[in-house]
């Protein structure tokens, strides 16, 4: 009997079965709700965990010790998962259906933190929001590189596939309530508004995110990036990727100081 009444919460708004039809799914709709939300949360929280494990590996000798340090800096470790967690229900309430809330924003996390992890591993260099609109001279430069395909890489596969097959299969049924699903998309976008406004580009916040835990270069710009996870310092990077140009700056007065200087090849002996 207890693994039925489980089944029924589950297999909410299924209504195959049910003597009664619709009626008898009544009773089931908080605890399938309860019970979906919580996946969800546990599943936001698992693909920001997976995009840390991933970050971490800059060094594949202390890899692991930087993944633990994340786990010892509980600001850090809020910053970079908190956005997954919201990207989750974004999409729930968007879309009504958990398969999605987990499919997209997973792709869109963890092809960022894949750029990152293999950026890194060839170049040296974090990928940052700027990167983006480089995306095809960043695809050459990849393609001439022979990509290794790490443990991390196929456990990273193997928990978006294990995710997507969870909440296809084991979060079932449709958020039903098309105004309900409209006001949580609104007050989702407006919190992530709130959230990256205040937090995630605010200066001090950063500055006061240190990660003490992990044994870092102080002076390495890498390193203290790494240190901070991949998703917060990579979103707190999104303002640079929209220069302001300084006072008194005239781009037709620009242009012509750059015009008088004529193109030429650079001397052999130079």
């Amino acid at each position: 009997v207890i693994d039925m009444k489980l089944a029924d919460v589950i297999l909410y708004n299924n209504g195959e079965g049910a003597a009664d039809g619709n009626n008898y799914w009544k009773k089931y709709k908080t605890p399938h709700y309860i019970y979906v939300f919580t996946a969800l949360v546990l599943l936001g929280i698992g693909i920001g965990v997976v995009s840390l494990f991933l970050c971490s590996s800059y060094l594949d000798e202390l890899g692991w010790e930087m993944f633990l340090s994340y786990l010892h800096e509980p600001l850090i470790l809020l910053l970079n998962i908190l956005p997954c967690v919201l990207l989750v229900f974004l999409f729930y309430f968007a879309t009504g259906r958990a398969w999605a809330a987990f499919t997209f924003p997973a792709l869109i996390v963890f092809v960022l933190s894949l750029i990152n992890y293999y950026k890194i591993r060839i170049r040296s260099e974090a990928f940052i929001a700027k990167d983006l609109a480089l995306i095809g001279e960043t695809a050459n430069i990849i393609s001439s590189y022979k990509l290794e395909i790490t443990g991390r890489v196929i456990l990273t596969a193997a928990f978006f596939i294990a995710g997507v097959l969870f909440s296809a299969f084991l979060l079932r049924g449709v958020m039903r309530g098309k105004k309900t699903r409209i006001i949580g998309s609104m007050v989702l976008v407006l919190l992530c508004a709130l959230l990256f406004f205040t937090v995630y580009i605010n200066e001090d916040v950063y500055d006061a995110a240190e990660n003490d835990t992990a044994d870092i270069d102080r002076w390495s710009e890498l390193e203290v990036y790494v240190s901070k996870g991949f998703m917060y310092p990579f979103l707190n990077s999104i303002p640079d990727a929209f220069p302001k140009p300084p006072n008194g700056y005239d781009e037709a007065q620009a242009e012509q100081i750059l015009d008088s200087y004529p193109d030429s090849d650079i001397p052999e002996d130079e």
